[in-house]
């Protein structure tokens, strides 16, 4: 997909492990960069093996001209994931896509995820319904950039997952005058955004992770 939150390099990053990274839906490359410029394996002479994944050319075009990944796949999440051997890959970041799929296919998804990952499995989703048609971006027009489904934390802790929130959805609450209120009392904003990691209710984005 195209990108993700810039508030979950921080939650993501430290869940890696291993020395092979499967990027699915790895849109512009953001985490193969990071991956690059932040992140050594169990080895600290050896820097992880990326493999991205994304199922719109244009995306795989942008990536392949940046050289971050080492191997680089045009396809179907799921497709791709099939014929793979178990514990195939030592972690497997599964950032903002799983809400690009109907609901049977995201608990699909989940299944295969638990599956390849050898060390740890990572997914995260807007935390809140928000369903969209394909977008225009930097790479063209990406009808996969729909939000067809909607998740909440209980049905990733019933696939084993564990679920943490990042970032609070305070500012959407239908209370008047609450995005003034927040902006005036910044104390309480960090409040709430510490808050919703231990009560994901409130979190604005949902990040869950299974470990092998």
């Amino acid at each position: 997909m195209g990108y993700s939150p810039l508030e979950l390099d921080p939650v993501v990053l430290p869940l890696v492990a291993g020395k092979t990274v499967l990027d699915l839906g790895c849109g512009y490359g953001h985490w193969g960069h990071l991956l690059r410029t932040h992140y050594h394996s169990d080895d600290p002479s050896l820097a992880a093996r990326v493999t991205g994944v994304d199922i719109h050319d244009g995306n795989i075009v942008f990536c392949r001209s940046t050289g971050v990944y080492d191997q680089l796949a045009c396809t179907d999440a799921l497709e791709y994931l099939a014929p793979q051997p178990t514990r195939g890959f030592d972690t497997i970041i599964a950032t903002e896509l799983i809400e690009h799929l109907p609901k049977d296919e995201g608990h699909r998804l989940l299944d295969e995820l638990v599956r390849v990952a050898a060390r740890v499995a990572i997914v995260s989703t807007p935390n809140w319904e928000y369903l969209r048609p394909g977008l225009a971006g930097l790479t063209g027009y990406n009808e996969h950039e729909h939000h067809v489904s909607s998740w909440t934390a209980a049905e990733f802790r019933r696939h084993g997952f564990t679920v943490r929130g990042v970032g609070h959805k305070a500012r959407q609450w239908p209370v008047r005058g609450i995005n003034r209120l927040l902006d005036l009392f910044p104390t309480a904003d960090l409040v709430l955004g510490a808050w919703a990691v231990r009560h994901p209710a409130i979190a604005l984005h949902l990040v869950a992770y299974r470990r092998g």
